[in-house]
């Protein structure tokens, strides 16, 4: 493969090494022969990984019942057609092991889930080879298409009358839209956005064609793509301080789909790993400690009920069930920062703080002002925020001419806030999250928002009016 002998670039990987293989791999015996196998601490070998849509069926997985079963053998029959083309072309690649998360990860088992979820970054990036099942919705498509109609173009050629005719063959350009746009079905899940920035070699099985992405390039089966790898990986980020790199991470992943919103940090754990192991930033419900302030600037594209189910505190992106995205042109410096982080901390669900949470406080420093959510009038199509200070409604609204008013969630009427400044930009334009009493929390708040004020009469009521407060956000 020339990738293995002629890719500067590709030979920083660990890929060409004999790598630690994962607790467990399924072990090609022979054709339509295999099994689960337990593997020893330090086993070193090549294997693949294989990266598909679960879908809407039942999938074959390994459960409590079913373990001591697949360490025997794993049902040829019960195996689902892109399981089975994975596993065929694991063993004619010369592979004796091939990764499935569904076979290899006990399912039910909700302590090894995340032990194992733990290591999805160096299962990936180990890899020898990532087999990604793009154009199937579900296990059941397989990874291999039907060759489309007129593969070639017949042209019938004779130079000269006294010339025998003959035939020009034509391979006419294949259409990319559906991969480039990333409109396949495997591309709009979440947990695939982690495999593929994780991974240093790729073949996509697409609708028409295979593709090819290794970290020297992407290219395409007919050979009209040739271009820079697609990935976003986080190599590219020079420095620390690049946070920019990681906001944009998290911009792509929340536009994508996932089957369960619990996911959303399981989803990412693997990335979160690399970035953590690279500029060893402490890592809290997806914010870095070290950019805290910038990260918690985020703001949702529309808002929606908060979920019934925890999944994150409130000062996270992760804890709205909308896309979100950060201003591009803000700059968030020690000189700006109108805030002081007192503490910050999360509870993990299991051993990797990386994962699943179960609670996070955050303690701010700084000043705030008393505020009134109120309902949508005159015509505009957000709520304004009346500035109350010591709880008398003053002339200052915000929420007109060129605010800015993110809400995360959607809000009860006349709800009372807080606006507390975490960000003094040029021109005196101010930047606040909105913060609520929190439910069932008697001295705690909880964020309901992000705002941006370029009005003087704001200003001059939050300079002359804002009290300095403490306050305890979850």
């Amino acid at each position: 493969m020339s990738c293995e002998h002629e890719h500067e670039r590709c030979h920083q990987e660990p890929l060409f090494a004999y790598s630690k293989l994962p607790t467990r791999i399924l072990e090609i015996q022979g054709p339509r022969q295999v099994r689960l196998r337990v593997t020893d601490e330090n086993e070193r070998e090549r294997y693949a990984c294989l990266s598909h849509c679960w879908g809407n069926i039942s999938v074959i997985r390994t459960t409590k019942l079913t373990y001591s079963t697949y360490l025997e053998v794993v049902p040829w029959k019960a195996l689902p057609s892109t399981f089975k083309h994975a596993i065929d072309l694991t063993r004619r690649l010369g592979l004796r092991y091939v990764w499935i998360d569904s076979l290899c990860i006990v399912q039910d088992d909700a302590v090894d889930w995340r032990h194992e979820g733990s290591k999805m970054a160096s299962i990936y990036a180990h890899s020898y080879i990532t087999l990604v099942a793009a154009a199937s919705k579900d296990s059941r498509y397989g990874l291999y298409r039907p060759e489309p109609p007129a593969l070639f173009i017949e042209y019938q050629m004779q130079q000269k009358a006294n010339q025998a005719p003959y035939s020009i063959y034509v391979h006419p350009r294949r259409d990319h839209y559906q991969f480039i746009s990333n409109k396949l079905p495997l591309f709009k899940r979440a947990w695939f956005h982690q495999e593929r920035i994780l991974s240093g070699r790729l073949v996509f099985f697409g609708e028409t064609e295979l593709y090819w992405e290794c970290r020297s390039g992407l290219k395409c089966e007919c050979g009209y793509m040739s271009e820079p790898p697609m990935t976003n990986t986080l190599a590219d980020s020079k420095a620390p301080g690049d946070i920019k790199t990681w906001h944009d991470l998290v911009i792509r992943h929340t536009q994508l789909d996932l089957t369960f919103n619990t996911d959303i940090f399981p989803s990412l754990q693997g990335i979160a790993s690399m970035w953590q192991q690279q500029w060893n930033h402490t890592y809290l419900a997806g914010l870095w400690k070290e950019h805290l302030v910038a990260g918690l600037m985020w703001h949702t594209k529309s808002a929606k009920p908060r979920s019934t189910t925890y999944i994150a505190p409130s000062w996270s992106w992760a804890s709205v069930q909308s896309p979100v995205d950060w201003w591009t042109d803000l700059v968030v410096t020690h000189r700006n920062t109108k805030v002081t982080v007192v503490a910050v901390s999360t509870t993990p669900a299991g051993q990797d703080p990386k994962g699943e949470v179960t609670a996070g406080t955050l303690v701010l420093q700084g000043r705030g002002i008393r505020a009134t959510l109120e309902d949508p009038s005159d015509g505009w199509p957000q709520r304004k925020i009346q500035l109350c200070p010591g709880g008398v409604p003053s002339e200052a609204i915000f929420g007109q001419a060129r605010d800015s008013w993110y809400p995360d969630v959607i809000l009860q009427q006349n709800v009372d806030v807080v606006l507390f400044c975490m960000v003094k930009e040029k021109k005196n334009v101010l930047d606040f999250l909105v913060l609520t009493k929190a439910t069932g929390h008697t001295a705690s708040y909880e964020r309901v928002g992000l705002a941006m004020s370029f009005q003087e009469d704001v200003r001059s009521t939050f300079d002359r009016y804002s009290e300095e407060m403490t306050i305890t956000v979850v």
